[in-house]
């Protein structure tokens, strides 16, 4: 299904509901298309909000979101879009790659109280994505004070997971000296140089949770501006376990 977007309205949600009790491989297939300037606009999926970057003219986005292979016929998952100009979306749902109606979807103009089952941190079923935490690159302004977001658990991990954070220069950034990214998330703090000459680098944290819905403040700072990136992983299989919120 293709959907407009208009620009005059900010944000639209579609919420999805099981036909019945479900098993197998369900996915949502969604993209994002725009033909106008590029500009940042973000979608939340399962407790997790994330940014998409998209270039001028003509540029799109395209992802499967995955669902947990055990799917309760009282279970609701929400995808709620925003961006300030108009896009044109393309939601569909999937079973194994065919088209399916197992799922009954509900299109509604702007933000929805309706809450994703995903974001229920007791929900004790498979619950593996495979999106990053935030998609693209987010720019960071210098010096910054507060916050750029949090990252909570949406379970425990007592085997633990590693949160991958990448720092990238911007393109306007015109001195090849040495940046220095200085990284905390909640009591842990690392330091990320970006050598002269280099475009990017990257720092570890390990998240090791004793319950779920802790949550931890992402701060990163440095006297340049700066963008970054993010994915959490488990072994060796990218996973969604924490959700992440940006700081307005």
């Amino acid at each position: 299904m293709r959907v407009r977007k208009p620009g005059q309205a900010p944000t639209k949600s579609f919420i999805f509901r099981p036909r019945r009790t479900l098993a197998g491989a369900y996915s949502i297939g969604f993209g994002i298309e725009t033909s106008g300037p590029g500009a940042a606009a973000s979608f939340s999926w399962c407790g997790s909000r994330r940014q998409i970057n998209l270039l001028p003219q003509l540029s799109s986005y395209v992802t499967n979101l995955r669902l947990p292979v055990n799917i309760d016929a009282e279970d609701v998952y929400v995808l709620t879009v925003t961006a300030r100009f108009t896009v044109i979306l393309s939601i569909d749902v999937w079973k194994e790659g065919e088209s399916t109606d197992d799922l009954v979807m509900e299109e509604v103009d702007g933000e929805t109280p309706v809450q994703t089952v995903c974001a229920n941190p007791t929900t004790d079923r498979d619950r593996k994505f495979d999106e990053p935490l935030m998609l693209g690159q987010s720019s960071v302004a210098a010096r910054r004070q507060t916050p750029v977001g949090r990252i909570e658990s949406l379970r425990d991990l007592p085997e633990g997971a590693l949160l991958h954070l990448d720092f990238h220069r911007l393109p306007t950034d015109t001195c090849q000296d040495d940046l220095l990214v200085t990284a905390s998330l909640g009591p842990m703090h690392g330091l990320c140089v970006i050598a002269r000459g280099r475009p990017t680098n990257g720092i570890t944290f390990l998240l090791q949770p004793e319950a779920a819905g802790e949550s931890w403040p992402l701060s990163l700072y440095s006297a340049k501006p700066f963008a970054w990136s993010g994915a959490a992983q488990r072994g060796y299989d990218a996973v969604f376990l924490p959700a992440f919120s940006f700081v307005e």
